[in-house]
Order: C-alpha cells, then sequence, then structure tokens
C-alpha cells in the first residue's frame, strides 16, 4: 500500500468513525439498559447537535436577506417592494434547482448508515455538475425578467426597479446552487458546523457590501437596488469559495475534491429522487411568491405589508426548517444502516422539538407584532396592516413548523412523493384559491390571503405527521 492509499483509508476511516458517533452513542444508551428515557435523551442530543449548527445557518441565510431590506427601506416603498419581489421570484425559482440537489441529503446520508462512505464523492461530483448546469441557465433567466413583471400586472415602476435587482442577482445563481451540493455532502454525513460558520462569516461581508454599494459608504458610488443585487453576487461567491476550502482542508479531501467526470445514469438517479423535493419546495415557496404577485395587484403599500410580515414569519420558520434537516440525516442513517425503528424514534422527536420552539414565535408575534414591524418602516399604515398580518400567523405557526420537521423525517426515509402531493393539493388547490376569494371576492385584502395560507399549512402539516406515524415508508428501503 503506498502513503497515499494509507493516507485516504486513515481518512476514510476517520470520516466513518465521525459520521456514525450518533449511532455509537444510541446503541451504547440501549446496551445500558436505557431503552425508553434514556435513549430518547439521547437521541435529542443527537438531533441538537445537527440541527443546532443548521439552524443558525439558516438564520443567517435569512439575516441576509433582512440586511438587504433594512437598507433599501430608505430608499421608499417602491425600491422596498421591488427588492422584495425580486427576492421571492429568484428565491422560488432557485429554491426549485436546490430542492434537486437536495437528494444529496438523503442519499450521502443513507450511504453513511449503510457504510458506503466512498460512495458520497461519486454522488458529489454528479449533484454538482447538476448545480452548475442548472446555475447558468438560472444566470440567464434573470438578466431580463421586466416584461413577465409587467404581464403579471405589477406596478411599472416596482418592475423596473425589480428587475434591475434581479439583473444584478442574477450571478448569485451559479454560487448558490454549487454550494448547496457542497452542504448537502456535509449535511449527509453529519458535519453541519462548517456552513454555520460560513454563512455567519457571509453575514459580515454583506453588511459591509450593502452599504458600500447600496448606500455608497466609503466613497463608492450609491447604486441602490442594483447594488443590493450586486452584493449578493458577490457574498454568494464567497461562501462557495469558504465552503470549497473547508472541504479541502478537511478529511473530505480525499473524496470531494477529486474530480468525476459527468455520468448520466447517476445524475439521472439523484435527479428523480431530486425532483419531487425541488417540486414540492416550489409548490411551498412558489404559493407565498404568488401570493406576492397577487397582493401586488392591490397596490405597492399591501405588498410591503405583505412583504414584511412574511420575513417575520420566514425567519421564526428556519428553526424548525433546521430540524427537519437534521430529521432528514437522522432517519437517513437509520434506514441506511436497516433500523426502522431507531428512525421512526429519530422522526419524533424531530417533530416535538420542531413543535415545541414554534410556541415561543406564536407568542411574540400575538403578544408584540408592531415591535418586529417598526424594524421595517416607520409608515402608520405599513405597520398596522402587517402587524394584523403577523397575528394571523399565529395560528400556522405550529403547523408550518409541523410540516418542515415531517417533510425532512419523511425524505431521510426515500418518501418524496408525499410532501410534493400534500404541498400541491393543499397550497394550489385549497389555500390559494380560497386565499384569492377572500381577498378579492370578500374584500379582505392581503388578510384574506393569510387565512388562506392558514388552512394550507394546516391541512399539510397534519397529513405529513400522519402519513410518518403510519410508518408506510418502512417498505421503500433503501435509495444507495
Amino acid at each position: 500500500m503506498t502513503l497515499r492509499d494509507h493516507t485516504s483509508d486513515r481518512c476514510s476511516r476517520s470520516l466513518e468513525e465521525e459520521a456514525v458517533q450518533g449511532e455509537q452513542e444510541l446503541g451504547a444508551a440501549d446496551l445500558k439498559g436505557q431503552e425508553g428515557r434514556g435513549s430518547l435523551g439521547v437521541e435529542v442530543k443527537a438531533t441538537w447537535r445537527l440541527a443546532g449548527p443548521v439552524v443558525v445557518a439558516q438564520l443567517g441565510m435569512m439575516t441576509m436577506g433582512l440586511v438587504d431590506v433594512l437598507m433599501v427601506g430608505p430608499l421608499g416603498a417602491e425600491a422596498l417592494a421591488a427588492v422584495s419581489l425580486g427576492n421571492s421570484i429568484f428565491f422560488a425559482a432557485g429554491i426549485f434547482c436546490a430542492g434537486i440537489i437536495m437528494a444529496l441529503d438523503t442519499m450521502v446520508s443513507q450511504a453513511v448508515g449503510a457504510g458506503k462512505l466512498a460512495r458520497a464523492g461519486g454522488l458529489f461530483w454528479q449533484a454538482t455538475w447538476l448545480a452548475l448546469a442548472m446555475g447558468l441557465l438560472l444566470n440567464l433567466a434573470f438578466l431580463d425578467l421586466e416584461w413577465l413583471l409587467l404581464l403579471l400586472r405589477q406596478d411599472e415602476a416596482v418592475a423596473k426597479l425589480s428587475t434591475s435587482y434581479m439583473t444584478a442577482r442574477s450571478f448569485a445563481a451559479v454560487p448558490f446552487l454549487i454550494f448547496a451540493s457542497c452542504r448537502g455532502l456535509l449535511n449527509g454525513i453529519g458535519r453541519t458546523r462548517p456552513v454555520m460558520i460560513v454563512t455567519l462569516a457571509a453575514n459580515i461581508l454583506n453588511l459591509l457590501a450593502d452599504a458600500v454599494l447600496i448606500h455608497g459608504f466609503l466613497g463608492a458610488p450609491a447604486l441602490g437596488v442594483v447594488g443590493a443585487g450586486i452584493a449578493t453576487s458577490i457574498v454568494r461567491w464567497f461562501m462557495l469559495g469558504a465552503v470549497v476550502l473547508v472541504l479541502f482542508h478537511s478529511s473530505l479531501a480525499h473524496l470531494a475534491l477529486k474530480p468525476r467526470m459527468p455520468r448520466f445514469s447517476e445524475a439521472r438517479r439523484i435527479v428523480a429522487l431530486g425532483l419531487p423535493i425541488g417540486l414540492q419546495l416550489l409548490a411551498e415557496v412558489g404559493v407565498f411568491s404568488a401570493t406576492g404577485i397577487l397582493v401586488g395587484w392591490l397596490g405597492a403599500v399591501s405588498l410591503a405589508q405583505h412583504q414584511i410580515a412574511l420575513t417575520c414569519v420566514s425567519f421564526a420558520f428556519m428553526v424548525p426548517l433546521g430540524i427537519g434537516v437534521a430529521a432528514n440525516v437522522r432517519v437517513g442513517q437509520a434506514v441506511g444502516r436497516g433500523d426502522p425503528a431507531a428512525a421512526m424514534r429519530a422522526g419524533k422527536v424531530a417533530l416535538g422539538l420542531g413543535m415545541g420552539f414554534m410556541l415561543f414565535p406564536s407568542i411574540l408575534f400575538l403578544l408584540m407584532p408592531t415591535v418586529f414591524v417598526r424594524a421595517f418602516t416607520s409608515d402608520p399604515e405599513v405597520i398596522a396592516g402587517a402587524a394584523m398580518l403577523l397575528r394571523i400567523a399565529v395560528v400556522f405557526q405550529l403547523a408550518d413548523g409541523l410540516q418542515a420537521v415531517a417533510a425532512g423525517s419523511l425524505r431521510g426515509a426515500a418518501d418524496m412523493r408525499t410532501p410534493l402531493l400534500a404541498n400541491l393539493f393543499s397550497h394550489w388547490m385549497v389555500g390559494l384559491p380560497l386565499g384569492a376569494f377572500l381577498a378579492f371576492g370578500l374584500g379582505w385584502g392581503a388578510s384574506g390571503f393569510w387565512w388562506g395560507l392558514t388552512v394550507a399549512l394546516v391541512l399539510v402539516g397534519t397529513a405529513l405527521t400522519a402519513v410518518f406515524f403510519k410508518g408506510g415508508w418502512r417498505r421503500r428501503g433503501r435509495v444507495v
């Protein structure tokens, strides 16, 4: 055996030991006879060990968007509406492509559970080639979308500003998706801290870039909404470079940085597994984007109210979303090693943690909604309307957290179809039509759409939780 082979083997064994540490702890608890309370406590700790950094990273991602909105706010209602609208549309398209890449989380986590670590590198490279191709297509698509915004009956001034913002931001598409591939490899292995650290560093850069490019600090020209888009592109490239450096200097280097040529059969498997995830996320996020477009028909003030409230709600949602990622990994690793009982336990613990957390933002939005809204604007009309929407959000916060964690648990078990079907039916067949009827038919305005979203989220959360507890996913087996 050569020195290179010996080093690679040592790295592989080190990686395997780290990846299965949580499972070893759980097994040790069972051997001590702690089959009930003890094993449950170990599962809680293992889930939080994975979820904590993911939650911080997700909050960091949201904070970057929040800083963008806050920095643009002083430019006026039209600029705020333009950036918020551009964010919604860009995120809807980006999350669909990122959802396809998210198949990597499940495939890598199951490979870890099954002891097939060498397969992780090949899966990573095929996902990266897909990310590059989709990123280039998105880059081209977002160079000029003013015609689409006008077709969707958006305010002409808002459409023009939003197009300028999205054109500048389009160059963030490639690094955004390749970063998602790197994150999928790290998440599947169980290493969630590096992405957290990179995201925290990116927030500092984003704040500086926004200040310089939007408002012209340090003698730079003030570029307004265009500067916000350029800043986002710069930050996304920084994040990609940073996470690649992390991979290069870790025991993953021999897996992740050894180039593999594109293989159609492997890419097809990733797409087959990831396409339902992408469609599910598009159905979920897309309904909020579609709602934003429809609210735009009510005027710039209503759109600003909607986007501010949506930003607050989305910020709170990042916590159960991060717990859902941890559930994906924990359930996936248990399924990979052929332990459905541990998979069920992991899902139940994650659901309890997600529901427990969502009680806190619900109470805050109920008791002090204007405190959050005033951070975005001083316009009394916008404050009053956004506060009313946050009080409506109290009703669906628990259901929203429930569906995020349940969907992650089902994805870990390779059930991608159920979350897709539940979201398509609940959001697009029930929630959006109901919201449109309440908003336009009964004259409830933006609040009508939010009541429609509430009904949809309750349906999705209930359905996905019931499907996971029923356990039909046990018959699906491994996907690696």
